[in-house]
């Protein structure tokens, strides 16, 4: 379980933490996992490197989920004909100017961190799912920054293996796919709406792709009111009056 909570906030918190980041991320899902038994066991080194070591595993994941679905979602084409290649070429350039490929309509620069890739990509967490609802911005720009890499695998016109999907290569990315989703939702009251509301459904989307009934998290009516908190409010007199 504290690896999977370790995997749920590099996909939900920060994708690449640095080893102090990480550390005390460990140790944080490991007194939750020791929490949720009932049970007290030490930490040791050992275990703190096998938990930590999830979050390039799970990096890993996202990547390899991606890479298989950029062909179809953007329109790549296998083979070699001088055609097909120059066409991805030409392909790939627009996607990457600008990070076009964030775009809902990619040519035209509409529905910003809206392409539909990013519905088709399931990350872990079902049992966390208050982290995902609605999907966080970190998971957005996590989910880009691996299309960022799977792109770039087609700038020569023929899809070549790509290096490894690290810090070193691709943090850089990532929070700048956080800046510019941070900028959208300040740019104005209706944007800020706009990708709130697209975060939302992005978590009900998943629900429903999952098989997982949606639970909404904000019921018109409310469990609560005045009247219920002043019944309570009298038994807990009443319950003092007992015991005095």
């Amino acid at each position: 379980m504290a690896m999977t909570e370790f995997q749920v906030r590099i996909c939900t918190k920060n994708a690449f933490p640095d080893m102090d980041e990480c550390e005390e991320w460990a140790e944080e899902c490991w007194q939750n996992a020791c929490d949720r038994k009932g049970e007290v066991h030490p930490l040791t080194p050992r275990l703190t490197t096998l938990i930590t070591a999830r979050g390039s595993t799970i990096r890993g994941r996202v990547k390899d989920k991606v890479v298989t679905k950029v062909v179809s979602h953007y329109n790549f084409k296998h083979g070699q004909q001088p055609r097909q290649i120059e066409y991805n070429k030409t392909l790939a350039a627009q996607l990457l100017e600008d990070d076009g490929y964030v775009y809902e309509d990619v040519e035209a620069s509409i529905g910003i961190y809206q392409h539909h890739i990013l519905e088709d990509i399931k990350a872990d967490g079902i049992i966390y799912g208050a982290s995902f609802n609605p999907i966080p911005e970190s998971t957005i720009a996590l989910v880009f920054t691996a299309v960022y890499y799977a792109v770039h695998q087609w700038t020569s016109g023929i899809h070549i293996k790509g290096s490894n999907f690290t810090e070193v290569g691709y943090a850089k990315v990532y929070r700048r796919h956080l800046r510019g989703l941070e900028a959208w939702r300040m740019y104005s009251e209706r944007s800020g709406q706009a990708l709130a509301r697209h975060k939302q459904r992005m978590h009900d989307h998943g629900c429903a792709h999952a098989g997982f009934p949606n639970i909404p998290t904000n019921p018109r009516k409310p469990a609560f009111n005045a009247a219920k908190f002043a019944r309570a409010t009298q038994a807990l007199d009443e319950d003092k009056e007992l015991d005095s």
